[in-house]
């Protein structure tokens, strides 16, 4: 069984399916009888012949008779809520595997690579280990994981979902993933009934203990990074992402004022997408175009990426959310007459010309190893002050999320600068007083917030 969505388990109708394992049979009878009972809603799934619509597993969903038999007030934390998934390994390491993906484009079957992440068992991967420095590293990270899981376990986390505006509760177990080697990616996940995958307005509700908390970010952080590692700085005060739009004799502002606020930000959010595929994608050597090859990508990832996707209902939910892409980039006049982002891209590399180098090299599993190292910093420093007091800090990559009252924001937001300054001093040897903005603003964090 796994955990689908907010209130929904997806399970196997089939005895095949647990034949050598420690669940029997036997559990199928049991969903039927609580399902004749109607302590369970049961949604049957099928199996299809169909590319485009793979087979679908059932999924069961507890009624409102369970939550009373088990004395669970269906105005609190859900009962679902306890179906979490434990990290089976702390550290994580996954090799990555290409394979060619056939599409049809115009009537014409076309071909594109597409990569997938493999886990490579610990035990092959210990055997790799290139140096003592590097498990004495590793062993460090696996007990400040430990401490970090410990304590987030003491604490009742819960936010309010926006589907059904109740609250539920929280589990995050974090764990690290790094791929191919220990020198890439690094960043902390969680699995199901964790925080990692609720949107911003869901985790803006998060309380610890019953307590409001606040969500600090780095502004830019990767874009700063390596304006920082070409041995220059991205003034603080200017936005990274507004600036593409000025270079192509639009500004954020203008947006603003005809479409709206969420618009412009929805606009800004898509850059963002565009710099990741600036920085992660490694254009061949036979490419005679790199900047025109990128485009093409970067249009696949904002307009076509449900292509990517198997389940029916992720696809149509991706498919949503790339045609209102599409729609909005149309209306802010951000594409080729060919609906390409090729000007955006050309755009974007002009208004970065510092750090032009780093695009198009493969470099975001680098960027990631970084800013783990950061999260790491981070966190550890929430752990302990002089009072020995441990305080949470939720990592969701480059922001933390902690307790809302003071002194915590600004001792996340002290350890966050403290955080960048040092890694970035080991990073880029050099005894720099590295800068960078951590949003929101002292007096943003006072502002009444909005509930989901």
């Amino acid at each position: 069984m796994i955990a689908k969505g907010k209130s929904t388990l997806v399970v196997s109708l089939s005895p095949n399916t647990y034949a050598g394992s420690a669940l029997s049979s036997g559990t199928i009878n049991l969903i039927e009888l609580a399902v004749h009972y109607e302590f369970l809603i049961l949604d049957k799934g099928f199996n299809s012949d169909s590319v485009w619509q793979p087979n679908r597993r059932a999924r069961i969903k507890p009624t409102a008779k369970l939550h009373r038999l088990l004395g669970v007030n269906p105005s609190g934390p859900q009962i679902i809520d306890a179906i979490v998934t434990r990290p089976d390994e702390l550290i994580k390491l996954r090799r990555t595997v290409r394979e060619t993906i056939p599409y049809k484009k115009n009537g014409i079957t076309l071909t594109r690579e597409k990569k997938k992440k493999t886990p490579v068992p610990r035990e092959e991967w210990e055997k790799k280990k290139p140096s003592q420095d590097k498990r004495e590293e590793l062993q460090a990270l696996e007990r400040s994981l430990e401490s970090f899981n410990s304590l987030l376990q003491s604490a009742e986390i819960t936010y309010t979902s926006k589907e059904d505006n109740r609250r539920h509760t929280l589990h995050p177990a974090l764990f690290c993933s790094y791929t191919d080697d220990f020198e890439h990616g690094g960043r902390f996940y969680t699995g199901k009934g964790g925080h990692m995958n609720l949107p911003k307005i869901e985790r803006d509700t998060i309380e610890f203990n019953g307590q409001p908390t606040a969500e600090l970010d780095y502004g830019g952080l990767h874009i700063r990074i390596l304006y920082h590692m070409a041995g220059t700085e991205y003034p603080c005060e200017d936005d990274p992402y507004k600036d593409v739009l000025q270079t192509m004799g639009k500004s954020y502002e203008q947006l603003q004022r005809v479409f709206g606020e969420e618009f412009a930000k929805e606009i800004r959010n898509d850059l963002k997408l565009v710099l990741l595929t600036l920085v992660g994608d490694k254009t061949k050597e036979h490419i005679q175009n790199p900047v025109a090859n990128a485009a093409g990508k970067i249009n696949h990832n904002l307009f076509r990426k449900w292509e990517d996707k198997t389940d029916p209902e992720t696809i149509e939910e991706e498919k949503r959310k790339n045609l209102e892409c599409k729609a909005r980039w149309d209306e802010a006049g951000l594409l080729n007459r060919d609906g390409s982002t090729y000007d955006v891209v050309k755009a974007f590399v002009a208004a970065h010309q510092r750090i032009k180098d780093y695009f198009l090299k493969g470099f975001a599993l680098n960027l990631q190893n970084i800013d783990a190292k950061m999260a790491l910093h981070v966190m550890n420093q929430m752990m302990v002050n002089e009072a020995d007091e441990c305080v949470p800090a939720l990592p969701v990559h480059d922001s933390f999320i902690t307790l809302r009252e003071e002194p915590y924001p600004q001792r996340l937001r002290t350890a966050m600068e403290t955080a960048y300054r040092e890694v970035m001093q080991e990073v880029t040897s050099r005894d720099t007083e590295f800068r960078i903005p951590i949003k929101p603003t002292e007096d943003m964090l006072y502002k009444p917030r909005k509930r989901a």
